[in-house]
């Protein structure tokens, strides 16, 4: 967890010096769109981008692989 908020903090400070604007989007949750997006999803038309999978036991591993900055797409804790 603490991976993307450290980027984002370090894009923070540093645009000012580097003559950039730097913002994080903030999206409330919103039921009816996250039904759009499953529909989309359920039709084929999107579909999301997973570079790894781990078992909910592995949350872990997980997170110390977000946060070393591997990661390409979402990673995924699967619950059995």
């Amino acid at each position: 967890m603490l991976g993307p908020i450290w980027l984002m903090l370090r894009g923070k400070v540093s645009a000012p010096f580097l003559g950039l604007k730097v913002s994080v989007p903030q999206v409330p949750p919103d039921a009816a769109q996250l039904a759009d997006l499953a529909a989309l999803v359920a039709a084929g038309t999107i579909s999301p981008v997973v570079d790894r999978t781990f078992a909910l036991a592995e949350a872990a591993a997980a997170m110390t692989y977000l946060e070393t900055e591997h990661a390409r797409a979402k990673v995924v804790l699967t619950v059995p």
